[in-house]
């Protein structure tokens, strides 16, 4: 399963995907998303021999679904910010192989906890990384389980208990 934005960012998770594949013929990747793109990359799938093994999904009303029945998420976006995807992933017990950008999933991702970090547009190390995952069941049963106890800490309740805690050093400070 991928969530990427960006056409850059949909044809490097399908070329990857094709090293996936080699290693792992029974594997497939479901493309989420809608735009102008779709050509391209259903030619890319095309010409790769992939299209029994990837699919353009289009749109999803329940991200939720997709993420619960997927075995890894890929990013492959060249930038991210916060990272809703791998916030939405990880709080599905879905482990995040992403690109190791300079913000984002590098903040979210445990190297080795809860996913993988590769190096930004590392199509051979995703693809590894990818297959790790699925050659071994109880990894990423293991990813699963301590991406659900890592998104805790961006709850409603930590972000709130964080702030309070910045409040009250603040006027501690000013106080004194």
């Amino acid at each position: 399963h991928n969530c990427v934005r960006s056409r850059n960012a949909r044809l490097a998770a399908i070329r990857a995907f094709a090293e996936v594949v080699r290693r792992r013929p029974a594997a497939r990747l479901e493309v989420y998303g809608r735009g102008p793109d779709e050509k391209p990359l259903q030619a890319l799938i095309n010409s790769l021999g992939l299209a029994e093994s990837v699919r353009l999904a289009g749109y999803t009303n329940d991200p939720a679904a997709v993420y619960r029945r997927a075995s890894v998420s890929l990013l492959t976006s060249r930038y991210e910010g916060f990272g809703l995807v791998v916030l939405e992933a990880m709080g599905r017990g879905c482990p995040v192989v992403s690109f190791d950008l300079n913000y984002g999933p590098g903040d979210m991702i445990e190297n080795g906890g809860t996913g993988y970090l590769v190096p930004p547009g590392d199509e051979h190390a995703l693809a590894v990384r990818t297959v790790e995952i699925l050659n071994d069941p109880g990894l990423r049963d293991r990813f699963g389980a301590a991406s659900l106890t890592a998104v805790e800490r961006y709850s409603p309740e930590a972000y709130l208990a964080r702030w309070s805690e910045l409040f009250n050093r603040i006027a501690a400070k000013s106080w004194s």
